[in-house]
Parts: structure tokens; sequence; C-alpha cells
């Protein structure tokens, strides 16, 4: 078995065991905590693949602590990361939506508690992850827009699970893509690249990149002039993320003469920029990736 099926099963049966039995004592508890020998580990892995779960019957068991308003914040938080795990499996996630019609997720959307808010966010990108089914009936069900807010106006951690969810309703989904052409979708995601948080900026470039295989989309964002916000991103930020800025910059302006003459027209010198950090990372392995997207851009823009 595993580490991830050994982790996994181990939390369906903590949480299983505790809500059939809630008489843990102290000893126990802190019995939970400690490492896992390799003898008790094999054990447990061998009971683990022994044993028969029903799938259905755990999800509902999440559901129901989910349901209730007598539960306690971190007997929420465990069931609804123990649904979340159990919807990686495509057809649980499926099975999931026959069961609740998605109803309980907006009210997890809504939820006073920060953490539980980010947590949803993630189960509704798990559910659509490699998943057309979900993808479809969320996106049915109008989940985009409310996960459009929460990454313009939530807090960081939520912003990060937001813009999560959001890809994976996107990614190679047409119907999703499009989507995004609506409203002020693609104004919320230039926004989102001007946060301070660099993991969101990071994963904010990786979903540009994506979605600017959709034409549309490309054009749209090019009307926006969203070269000018990468640009100024580049020139700005500190060089961890210089290389997913350049990729984002790279898919905008292949076969974009549009973007490239904006590119050309900005009031900050970017062959300028670019040239310099070219020079200044050249020979340095540690910045091969960048050193060579940054190359091909030179090129592509004031070279050819």
């Amino acid at each position: 078995m595993d580490q991830s099926k050994m982790t996994f099963l181990q939390n369906v049966l903590k949480f299983s065991a505790s809500h059939t039995e809630q008489t843990n004592t102290d000893d126990e508890t802190k019995n939970e905590k400690r490492e896992i020998s390799p003898e008790r580990r094999k054990w447990l892995s061998e009971a683990l693949d022994s044993m028969s779960i029903n799938p259905i019957d755990e999800i509902k068991k999440c559901l129901k602590v989910l349901e209730s308003s007598d539960e306690t914040e971190e007997r929420r938080i465990e069931a609804l990361e123990t649904l979340r795990d159990w919807c990686e499996d495509i057809n649980f996630a499926i099975d999931f939506h026959k069961l609740t019609e998605y109803n309980i997720l907006t009210s997890l959307l809504n939820d006073k508690n920060p953490e539980i808010k980010a947590l949803c966010c993630e189960l509704i990108g798990t559910l659509a992850q490699n998943n057309p089914y979900c993808q479809e009936t969320l996106l049915n069900a109008k989940f985009m827009p409310i996960i459009l807010y929460k990454l313009d106006k939530d807090s960081d951690n939520v912003k990060v699970k937001a813009l999560f969810a959001l890809s994976c309703l996107v990614r190679d989904y047409e119907i999703g893509q499009n989507k995004l052409l609506e409203g002020n979708a693609l104004d919320i995601l230039i926004r989102t690249l001007d946060t301070s948080v660099e993991k969101l900026k990071i994963k904010c470039c990786f979903l540009i990149s994506s979605i600017c295989n959709n034409s549309a989309i490309k054009n749209a964002l090019t009307e926006r002039k969203l070269i000018k916000n990468l640009v100024n991103l580049y020139q700005e930020n500190d060089h961890d993320i210089h290389e997913h800025i350049l990729s984002a910059i790279n898919i905008l302006i292949d076969n974009n003469p549009k973007a490239i003459q904006q590119a050309k027209e900005m009031e900050v010198n970017f062959k300028h920029i670019l040239n310099n950090r070219i020079q200044l990372i050249k020979g340095d392995e540690r910045h091969l990736e960048e050193f060579e997207m940054a190359s091909k851009i030179f090129q592509s823009l004031f070279q050819n």
C-alpha cells in the first residue's frame, strides 16, 4: 500500500471511528499522534486492505456532520477534509453530486470560518479536476461566479484555493473557459496578478498560460493589455517567479501581432529590461529555464 493510500485510509478509519464511538481517552488521543512503527504500519496496512469500507456510507457520515449545527469546528473541518479525499476518485465525485446536488457547498462557501471556506473551494476543485461531468454540473449550478468573488474579495488562503477551484473548472474544458469571457472574470484574474502572495501570482500565471490557448480568451486579454501587467510584474517582482511570468508572456505574444506591438510601445523599456536580465543570468544554471525563455521572447519581439 502506498503512503497516500495509507494516510487516506487512516484518516477515514479515524473519522469513521470518531463518529460511531466518541469515548476516546486522553491516552488514546495521545497515541494517535505518535509516529507509527514499521510493524504497526504493516499490521494497519494489512488490516485496512482486508476490511470493507463503504464509500457512500463514509460520504454520508461526512455530510451529516457538515449539516449539523451541533458539531464543533474541528469535527466539521475533519469531515470536509475526509470528503475532499474521497472525491479525489472521479466516481465518488460523481456520487457526491448525485447525493447532494451540491446544495451543501453554498453554505460552506459562506461559512464564517475561513478554513471551512478554503476547504470548500479545495473540494470544488477536487470534484472538477479531470472530471467533465462535475465540471459541467458545477458550472450549471452557477458556482463559477461565487468562486470568482472569493478569488477577488476573500482572505489570501481562500483566494489560493478559489484559484485552484477555478483552474479545475476550466482546464481542458472549452465551455468552462468560454464562461470566463462573461462579466468581469478576466478582470479579476488580471487583478489577482497584483497580489502580494507569491503562490497566488505563480498559480495565476499558470492559469493565464493555460487559458491563452483559447483564442477568444487570448484576444480578450490582449484587448485588456495584459502584456503591460505581465511586463510590470516581471520588472517589479523577485526572481523566483520570473520564469512563470515569462511563460505567460510567451504564450500571449505567440502569433499575436497586437500583443507584440503593445509590448514594444510600453512606457517602460521592455527591451532594456529583458536584455539586462539576460546578461545578468547568462551562464547561471540556477536560471537556465528563465534565460532560455527570456532569450526566446527577446528574439521574437526585438530581433525578428
